[in-house]
């Protein structure tokens, strides 16, 4: 690890093509702050476009726990083509990395790679549901206490 973010990266295959390759990195506070921000104008447009009473009623229409297992998915508030953006540095294909290009990915990918982006970036998010984050964040932290 590095005390900048850009410094720390890592090389993940795509489910959809096990012969590429993608380099990722991890992100600084002000793309992770971007990313929540965006996701937020997003859901705010969405809320108004689709009218407040109308969307309190298709949430409580949910199975029971199925809000409760999208608020704890990690990627929940962080607008997907940001953290694209900004932590895809380098892949295999034969296409440069352009916004477009990013938005063409397959959507399983697409997610993929955000949620391999965010453990790299915010592993403390993943504690719950990924025993080999929680035992990096322990790592992290008994490194980083001071002798």
């Amino acid at each position: 690890m590095s005390f900048f973010a850009s410094h720390t990266q890592k090389t993940i295959v795509p489910p959809s093509d096990p012969d590429a390759t993608i380099t990722i990195q991890k992100l600084p506070g002000r793309h992770l702050r971007a990313a929540r921000e965006q996701e937020q104008f997003a859901s705010i447009a969405q809320f108004r476009k689709f009218g407040g009473a109308e969307l309190q009623k298709e949430l409580a229409a949910l199975p029971k726990g199925e809000a409760d297992k999208v608020r704890r998915d990690p990627l929940t508030g962080y607008h997907i083509p940001t953290l694209l953006e900004h932590g895809v540095k380098a892949w295999s294909f034969d296409a440069p990395i352009t916004p477009d290009g990013l938005a063409d990915a397959d959507d399983d990918d697409q997610e993929f790679i955000d949620r391999e982006i965010l453990r790299l970036s915010k592993p403390s998010l993943f504690v719950e549901s990924d025993p080999e984050a929680e035992a990096q964040v322990k790592n992290d932290s008994s490194s980083s206490s001071v002798h």
